[in-house]
């Protein structure tokens, strides 16, 4: 198979020296079985990945693209590292130095630890959504549950859509874009069929495919990180943190058993000043975000908790699902609390 073009936009071509101490992540992601494998084959231009449901079950894989021609249709090396990820060093002269990363949901719509922390170490997320029913609430769920800043230049990729006709094409983009906008600076709709992957050497048709259109987004993405300066290192913690989690944890507690006394409505008010003085203090400890973004999804269940004689059993819900947390691990969102009775 032939080289991906060498006539690509001169702004995506032009490397700066590389200053990062990592490699640029870019993380292809989505549901189970939404298309992402073909969508990384049809980027590379060869059959490297199988597809099918089967596939979706395994750990995230990630292909670390170095300089060179393919020379097969299987990768060169393959291993499962130390975090359960399969290892690929495959040749890919157009996209050298850049590490993809296929991450998917489990089947019942929730990231594993694994699956988040590989999305929250990306420096560029593509998702894919299936075309004939892109962006489901499922969907949306994981998306809006990431932190904003991990959606800059992240792409969105409707997949299967060479099952849509043209007026259902149309109409799919103009549902979906309103939605999405916020999160994606992109939209393709990809064709990547087995038999367009196996023409993708063509010219022609990978263009038609949208393979052209986002090998030059990773690229456009991959040059501007590259001359970026790299980010500086975290701060150390002034405290001890689990420390001051099990801390603040236990005050909460505190104040649930002292509150069950008082007047309607102040278990609700109580565990939300101590959720919002938690949420406000974490970041400027220079906190792990994951933590924080719990606290902040649980205050903003308080907020959004309708008004009336449930406000406290719900709030003692939520107070409690968080006492129930291990420290250190609460990467999964706190569930919204059982309707009271």
């Amino acid at each position: 198979m032939s080289a991906l073009p060498a006539r690509l936009d001169a702004a995506a071509c032009d490397a700066t020296s590389d200053t990062h101490a990592s490699p640029f992540r870019v993380a292809i992601a989505g549901e189970f079985n939404s298309g992402k494998s073909s969508l990384i084959n049809l980027l590379l231009r060869r059959e490297l990945l199988r597809v099918g449901p089967t596939y979706s079950h395994m750990p995230p894989v990630r292909i670390h693209l170095q300089g060179g021609e393919p020379s097969g249709p299987e990768p060169d090396d393959a291993a499962a590292s130390g975090s359960g990820a399969i290892d690929m060093n495959v040749p890919c002269a157009a996209l050298a130095g850049i590490t993809i990363s296929e991450v998917s949901a489990d089947e019942s719509g929730h990231l594993t630890p694994q699956a988040e922390a590989e999305l929250l170490a990306a420096d560029m997320i593509v998702w894919c959504t299936i075309g004939p029913r892109a962006w489901t609430l499922s969907e949306i769920d994981i998306v809006e549950n990431l932190p904003r800043d991990r959606f800059a230049g992240a792409l969105l990729a409707v997949t299967r859509s060479d099952l849509l006709t043209p007026a259902e094409r149309d109409t799919v983009l103009s549902r979906i874009r309103p939605m999405t906008q916020d999160y994606f600076d992109e939209i393709l709709m990809v064709e990547a069929s087995g038999e367009t992957i196996r023409r993708s050497a063509e010219d022609l048709i990978w263009r038609r495919s949208a393979g052209e259109a986002l090998c030059k987004a990773v690229r456009r993405r991959h040059a501007a990180w590259q001359a970026a300066p790299p980010p500086a290192p975290a701060p150390a913690p002034a405290n001890d943190s689990p420390g001051m989690w099990a801390a603040a944890m236990a005050e909460v507690e505190r104040q649930i058993a002292a509150s069950l006394t008082l007047a309607e409505g102040s278990i609700h008010r109580e565990i939300r000043h101590r959720l919002s003085a938690i949420v406000q203090l974490r970041p400027a400890q220079g906190a792990d975000p994951a933590p924080s973004r719990i606290f902040r999804q649980a205050l903003d269940m308080l907020d959004r908790c309708p008004a009336g004689h449930d406000r406290d059993e719900w709030a003692l819900d939520i107070a409690l699902q968080l006492l129930d947390r291990p420290l250190g691990i609460e990467s999964a969102a706190v569930p919204a609390p059982s309707p009271p009775r």
